[in-house]
């Protein structure tokens, strides 16, 4: 069984390009709502498990001092191929981190906040995150699955072919109580060899207001909160929503 991230690191740009996940335009875009926000292009950003660089390659451009942080060292390694140095990556996990220092943006994309094992660790995740937000800065969640949105027992297919190399990935879905989980397999064939990895994914259905409370709980204010519409439906990646929430420019250590 694999680390979580090592099965999709090879083929994830592929796989969710697929399934029309468009980073360049994600990223764009809160680019854009964070600097209306702050009035002003930040001048740091943190991006906590930033997988494969996408964002990364369209914040870099605009924002001098950018971290990205991963737990999935093959990941890392796709990111720093695709950013060439231009941004700093570390192997970090959200449940522990501690890089020492704030930023004016801090941001969790594309669900990372589901991967808590419980509402405690929920919590947990939540205030650090936050004890890297700068005075006056923000903090952005895109949040998983509501647990009245979760569809139960669903299989996924997706198959891709680029440059001679083909991968199929397979990932059935059921519920554990709070817990959804996710079993992944992708099967890859390249210069004659076929490769079968395996990892499991468990992520907390947390009510919405679950959420916002562990922000609040941080002493963050949230200035903005966009719920999915419709709730996620369809194969491909879902609009699951985004919570930003601002540190006080004064009052705050």
């Amino acid at each position: 069984m694999s680390t979580y991230g090592d099965a999709h690191a090879a083929w994830y740009d592929e796989l969710y390009r697929s399934l029309g996940k468009d980073h360049v335009t994600e990223a764009q875009r809160l680019l854009d709502r964070v600097s209306d926000l702050l009035g002003h292009v930040p001048a740091s950003w943190l991006d906590v498990a930033c997988g494969t660089g996408q964002h990364l390659a369209v914040i870099g451009d605009a924002v001098g001092d950018v971290v990205g942080v991963d737990l999935s060292e093959p990941m890392l390694d796709v990111a720093r191929a695709r950013l060439g140095g231009r941004v700093e990556l570390r192997v970090a996990d959200q449940r522990e981190l501690d890089l020492g220092r704030r930023f004016e943006v801090v941001t969790s994309l594309f669900s990372s906040i589901g991967y808590a094992s419980d509402a405690a660790e929920l919590d947990d995740i939540v205030a650090a995150l936050a004890a890297h937000v700068a005075l006056g800065g923000l903090l952005v969640i895109e949040p998983w699955v509501e647990p009245d949105d979760w569809r139960d027992e669903r299989t996924q297919v997706v198959d891709v072919e680029e440059g001679g190399r083909r991968a199929v990935r397979v990932i059935t879905s059921r519920r554990e109580g709070d817990v959804s989980v996710l079993e992944v397999a992708v099967v890859s064939a390249a210069a004659g060899r076929l490769t079968v990895e395996r990892e499991d994914h468990r992520m907390l259905l947390v009510p919405h207001e679950r959420l916002l409370a562990a922000v609040a709980a941080t002493g963050l204010e949230v200035v903005s909160d966009v719920r999915p519409s419709p709730p996620p439906t369809g194969d491909g990646p879902p609009d699951r929503g985004l919570v930003i929430a601002r540190r006080p420019a004064e009052g705050a250590a």
